[in-house]
């Protein structure tokens, strides 16, 4: 019996045309769940990339690992986390997680292989990088890039035969053409000579070669004891820390030569800093710069005077004084002065004539114990530790605190040493507004190609003084070599300006021995330095005419 639709029951036509939208309900409901899961992968790996090549590692794959269940996209995932442990921690950390990826149907490398291969071979990690090309050719986005970097990292490895077989089979690469010329005139280099160039000075002067079994060559002598000394092997920390990539020393072989032409005929030693970054320019002399001691004299004068104003010493209240060549103090004792200065109006005519009188009222207007702990402030009974070696710094003599005693630390004499290194730091904190940086002798690496890399910061080592007062030092040292009378006036350089301090130590039967600390140019110090000359006699003199003789023969290479 046909059936007459208009006599349907309405609820039955409403259950039909009902169904078929259930059935949408589960696919709708699955794909926005996936829309909002994938979506939420994108959103949270967006800087992935950036953070995996800017040092977040652990940042990236604190994300990563969220999502290392995902259908379809786990072969990324694997690959980023691949790529980041890489990095972070090398290629034996990488291997399992690129193993995943590649195991995967839609494996790829990470679309950032090519800044990661820069950044391998940028820093020398050829090992890392050799693992990482290997993983490449798995599916090599750009063949003949990724046989560059093969052939770049087997030859920063020393396999210089496959080195060179694998950059023959490279075709032409325009991009990398300067590179691909460096490359293969290194590998000729090696294979010719059986070595390569280990250790440079800062413009890259060959200072040591190694062999292919690793035995180390000086070639310039004068830069051995810098090199190993009673610190350490240096040389050998470089060579156990990398021995695959050049070091470049913070030397300069002009500067450190010169220090030894200038030193001529005297025993001592001249060192030579970066005054705001700790770079140690040159360290050179007959004797040790980092281990011999002298009494420093005078030159401590400034470090007395940095102590008072640091203090709050009102030095009004001393100057101007009148010296009469000599200071009575108690048990009957005499400081003496090496001349009857006269009216000494302030603390700038005194640093510039170096009044033993004036200083030691200086160092009087101080506690006892506030001059000794300025000295330790300063570096005294210190031994440098963090360094690149450990390094001693002054000593002091202990001795009741009489007069003479007080007055002789305030001036430097008797009761106290420092070495070479010591006194130039302590100029470098002038220079520094007061704070000494750590020194150190490593530059930055270079790798195979020479591209540099770890290049190492300035790190604080300890305020040796106040702003102020390193301003006021500045000052009063600027004096020494403009004062005609100053002690370093025969120093002076036209259109020079520059800053110094002279010290003279010892007996006069033996020989006086010069020192100088200084800090040039003025008013923006670039350099710092010491000079110690043993038995040159009094430094005004000798001393002065060497310090001029040394900075106008390298004031063009500051």
């Amino acid at each position: 019996m046909p059936v007459d639709y208009k006599y349907t029951h309405p609820a039955n036509t409403g259950r039909r045309k009902a169904r078929p939208l259930r059935f949408l309900i589960v696919p709708l409901m699955l794909l926005f769940v996936a829309a909002t899961v994938y979506g939420a992968l994108a959103y949270e790996t967006r800087q992935i990339d950036e953070w995996i090549l800017t040092g977040r590692a652990a940042d990236a794959e604190k994300v990563l690992r969220r999502w290392t269940w995902m259908p379809l996209i786990d072969a990324y995932i694997y690959e980023q986390l691949g790529t980041s442990t890489l990095i972070a921690r090398g290629a034996s950390s990488a291997g399992p997680f690129f193993q995943k990826s590649e195991s995967k149907y839609l494996f790829k490398p990470a679309g950032i292989w090519q800044e990661v291969l820069k950044l391998l071979w940028g820093t020398g990690r050829y090992e890392d990088g050799l693992h990482y090309t290997k993983h490449l050719e798995k599916q090599p986005p750009d063949v003949a890039v990724v046989r560059f970097y093969e052939a770049g990292f087997l030859a920063g490895l020393n396999s210089l035969q496959d080195a060179a077989e694998a950059l023959k089979a490279i075709g032409p690469l325009p991009e990398l053409t300067n590179e691909i010329s460096m490359l293969k005139a290194e590998i000729d280099h090696r294979l010719a000579t059986n070595q390569y160039s280990f250790v440079g000075d800062r413009n890259e002067l060959t200072v040591a070669t190694i062999d292919m079994n690793k035995k180390v060559s000086v070639r310039i002598d004068q830069f051995y004891p810098l090199l190993k000394n009673r610190s350490g092997d240096y040389m050998a920390e470089l060579a156990q820390a990398d021995a695959l990539n050049k070091a470049v020393l913070t030397i300069d072989y002009r500067i450190q030569n010169a220090a030894l032409s200038a030193l001529g005929r005297y025993a001592g030693a001249i060192v030579v800093l970066n005054a705001k970054s700790g770079e140690i320019l040159a360290a050179a002399g007959k004797s040790d710069p980092f281990h011999s001691f002298y009494e420093p004299a005078s030159i401590v004068k400034m470090i007395t005077l940095a102590g008072a104003i640091d203090h709050g010493i009102d030095l009004t209240k001393i100057f101007p004084l009148k010296c009469e060549g000599s200071l009575a103090l108690s048990d009957k004792r005499i400081l003496y002065c090496g001349k009857v200065h006269g009216q000494v109006k302030d603390v700038k005519v005194a640093t510039a004539l170096s009044c033993n009188v004036a200083f030691a009222r200086i160092g009087f207007a101080m506690k006892p114990s506030d001059l000794i702990s300025n000295l330790k402030r300063a570096g005294f009974d210190s031994t440098l530790n963090e360094a690149f070696l450990p390094f001693p710094l002054g000593r002091i003599a202990p001795q009741n605190p009489s007069d003479l005693y007080l007055a002789k630390l305030s001036i430097g004499l008797d009761y106290l040493e420092m070495t070479p290194l010591h006194a130039a730091l302590y100029a470098a904190a002038i220079g520094n507004e007061g704070t000494c940086i750590l020194p150190r002798m490593l530059l930055e690496r270079r790798n195979i190609i020479r591209l540099p890399f770890g290049a190492e910061k300035p790190e604080p080592y300890r305020a040796f003084m106040s702003r102020e007062a390193a301003a006021g030092l500045i000052t009063a040292m600027e004096e020494v070599v403009r004062h005609p009378e100053g002690t370093g006036h025969r120093a002076a350089i036209d259109g020079f300006p520059f800053a110094m301090k002279t010290g003279t130590a010892g007996k006069a039967a033996q020989g006086y021995n010069s020192i100088i600390i200084g800090i040039a140019p003025t008013p923006d110090p670039k350099i710092a330095f010491s000079i110690f000359l043993e038995h040159a006699g009094k430094a005004e003199f000798e001393g002065a005419r060497i310090t001029k003789l040394f900075l106008e023969s390298i004031r063009g290479y500051i």
